[in-house]
């Protein structure tokens, strides 16, 4: 019905109210203090929402809904921009659930908190850690791999946009072509043509159907600057070939 507090208080009150007979056990405790994380952090009361995972933690370290809870809370973390809490919250889940099947994703999240604080270098070493642990597993999510394929990628060419960082990107548009970020990397496989002077590369590029058939929404900008990116590598292409045949 939308009403968040009323819902939160009827969690608390399963969750902490125990019955005097011997021998009675609540099942349901550790669904309502789940429900209560979630619903704190739709209210935007992270205080709240730590208070019943820490409560979570302490009572039911065992249980999955547990780890989904301190999962949830790093995400809400991450979205209010607290990068440096979240990662305090997703390390505290990699000590504790270290079995879990949630630890790539986590993993690949405390990378994600340390380029949202600009420790670039950072991230890329946490995802090169990934892909030592990972990268070979079979149990892996393909689509936490691609995940992690494009953001060692993009990061690589933020930190030096070279070669290898080149490689990196076409590497992940080889094996992921349905990948949504696949236009995204081809434009910085154009970029950097682009700027190393070789327009006639950086044009195939900008025109790449990966960018300008993208049906993504997210996308959109990303086509309207290829096409733009194409004219003028177009243009500085006829330029340079242009002041070629004038020097003989």
């Amino acid at each position: 019905a939308g009403d968040l507090p009323a819902a939160r208080s009827n969690y608390w009150v399963v969750a902490t109210n125990q019955a005097a007979a011997p021998g009675w056990t609540n099942t349901l405790a550790a669904q309502a203090l789940f429900q209560v994380v979630r619903t704190s952090i739709d209210m935007n009361d992270i205080a709240a929402a730590t208070a019943a995972m820490q409560k979570l933690v302490e009572q039911y370290p065992a249980d999955d809904l547990t780890s989904n809870a301190v999962l949830l809370l790093g995400h809400a973390h991450n979205r209010l921009g607290n990068s440096q809490t979240a990662c305090s919250v997703f390390e505290t889940f990699t000590n504790t659930f270290t079995n879990s099947v949630l630890l790539p994703e986590v993993r690949l999240e405390i990378a994600k908190t340390y380029e949202q604080q600009n420790l670039i270098n950072e991230a890329i070493s946490a995802l090169k850690g990934w892909f030592g642990t990972y990268g070979g597993q079979t149990n892996v999510p393909a689509s936490l791999v691609a995940r992690a394929s494009f953001d060692l990628a993009r990061l690589s060419y933020r930190a030096k946009p070279d070669t290898n960082a080149v490689s990196l990107l076409a590497d992940f548009c080889a094996k992921f072509p349905d990948n949504p970020n696949v236009a995204l990397a081809q434009y910085l496989i154009g970029e950097y043509y682009f700027s190393q002077g070789d327009y006639g590369k950086a044009e195939l590029q900008f025109q790449n159907r990966a960018i300008l058939q993208n049906t993504n929404p997210a996308m959109r900008e990303i086509a309207y600057r290829a096409r733009l990116m194409a004219g003028r590598a177009a243009v500085a292409r006829h330029l340079a070939a242009a002041g070629a045949l004038a020097d003989t």
